[in-house]
């Protein structure tokens, strides 16, 4: 985009076309561009009525495949702009396309829980996303001298794009898949301080009767989707 931050792609960095050959072919695009600083990229398939594109059922926090809806036209009295619509499909439909990376996006590390943004936004997952396939992952704050704790917020992940409407719209899932439902919070020793199998919170929040003091908390979660690796946007610790 033109405004950084903005979702909408209006500016084109680099075109590349290839000959397809009939059949299953693989094909390796190298766009040859550096970003100037971190925003939000959009991969544009044109439409061809002589190819398909394998899709991936493996769907993940911050990436999403869109569409060329519709074109808003602009207006100047009004001070609207012409924008061309990318929008998600509605799942189940709606899969990314099966592709890989080389290098592989390093848009997921712990670093992520640093943002204090809790959904994808500025350029950046603001995720932290576990290794596809991983049935039960780990996270653990430290802290260098016992902290008393006597409430605990997780950030997790709902899909607003996507968020569960009144019953005046199909929604094929009761749980938004993204959203991990099952998880545990364990101290230093590690004790079990809280435990959950049905969590369908954006933010769920912990107090505890007592308050906890801990020089770590140890966060265990677990899939709720095969397809979909565990992801976290946020956990914060407060006195």
């Amino acid at each position: 985009s033109s405004r950084p931050g903005n979702y909408t792609p209006d500016v084109v960095l680099a075109k590349k076309e290839y000959p397809v050959a009939a059949g299953t072919t693989d094909v390796e695009v190298d766009f040859d561009l550096t970003l100037d600083e971190p925003q939000y990229g959009f991969v544009v398939l044109k439409k061809n009525p002589f190819l398909t594109t394998p899709r991936s059922e493996t769907r993940i926090t911050g990436v999403v495949a869109v569409f060329n809806r519709y074109t808003q036209q602009g207006n100047e009295e009004r001070g609207i702009d012409t924008v061309p619509f990318f929008l998600p499909t509605r799942r189940p439909q709606g899969t990314n396309y099966a592709v890989k990376f080389n290098p592989p996006l390093k848009s997921f590390g712990a670093e992520q829980l640093r943002s204090g943004i809790f959904r994808p936004a500025l350029g950046a997952s603001n995720a932290w996303v576990a290794p596809l396939k991983q049935n039960t992952a780990t996270l653990k704050a430290e802290w260098k001298a016992p902290q008393t704790i006597n409430r605990v917020v997780l950030w997790f992940d709902t899909d607003f794009d996507f968020s569960m409407e009144s019953l005046q719209f199909h929604h094929p899932e009761s749980v938004i898949p993204f959203c991990v439902q099952n998880f545990k919070l364990l101290d230093e020793q590690g004790k079990v301080v809280y435990e959950t199998t049905d969590n369908h919170h954006s933010r769920c929040e912990i107090r505890f009767e007592s308050p906890i003091k801990t020089s770590s908390l140890t966060l265990e979660l677990n899939a709720t989707d095969e397809n979909i690796p565990i992801s976290l946007f946020g956990i914060q610790a407060f006195e």
